[in-house]
């Protein structure tokens, strides 16, 4: 669940609400249909993320995708052992419900999307990092993906993967925590612009 946080920058309610059924494994894709959010401190369904962008398919990187064969094959296991036991059915507190879900208690009930944040919180705690919001691995995986991005097209890919409406809503979001990008590009430009570095064409002049 971490690592799907860490390499994806999904948000929480997306990891929450993720059902097998949305993961396929052979193609190395996930589906973003369904959040599972907090309504008066109640786990509430939603049929669709946080904007209709929100809704996508995202590619997932081959570490990420062999953790989770790893998960779901422990998880199977957990199921035999439950065996009717196992809730397989995951409802909200209005009847709404969603199929085997990834990420459950070991008796297959719903998690709370709150305790992900306690658990994270606990995490970072015992590790010895400095205490940082479970939504602040979003903004990471954001400002390492727009700092890594080599061009346009790259910075659209990058928006759509984290599910905001236009590229406009990612920039105004996390362009201003990328200073040294600023910086770059105002070098790059002059290169581009001037054909030397500033200071050899001085030199030169």
């Amino acid at each position: 669940m971490w690592l799907l946080f860490a390499t994806t920058g999904m948000r929480r309610g997306e990891v929450a609400g993720l059902a097998w059924g949305d993961v396929d494994l052979l193609a190395a894709q996930v589906r973003l249909a369904w959040t599972l959010g907090v309504v008066q401190n109640k786990p509430t369904w939603k049929p669709r993320p946080k904007s209709a962008a929100g809704e996508r398919l995202m590619a997932l990187d081959p570490t990420t995708i062999q953790a989770l064969r790893e998960h779901r094959k422990r998880q199977t296991e957990e199921r035999l052992l439950v065996g009717s036991a196992w809730q397989r059915r995951q409802s909200d507190w209005r009847g709404e419900y969603r199929d085997d879900l990834v990420f459950v208690w070991p008796d297959g009930s719903l998690i709370h999307p709150q305790r992900l944040s306690k658990w994270f919180a606990r995490h970072c705690e015992r590790a010895g990092l400095p205490p940082i919001r479970l939504h602040d691995v979003r903004h990471t995986y954001a400002s390492a993906a727009l700092a890594n991005a080599t061009g346009w097209h790259e910075m659209k890919l990058i928006s759509q993967r984290l599910g905001h409406a236009n590229i406009a809503v990612t920039l105004d979001t996390y362009s201003h925590v990328l200073p040294a990008a600023d910086e770059q590009a105002a070098n790059t430009l002059a290169r581009v612009i001037l054909g030397d570095q500033p200071g050899e064409a001085s030199e030169a002049g």
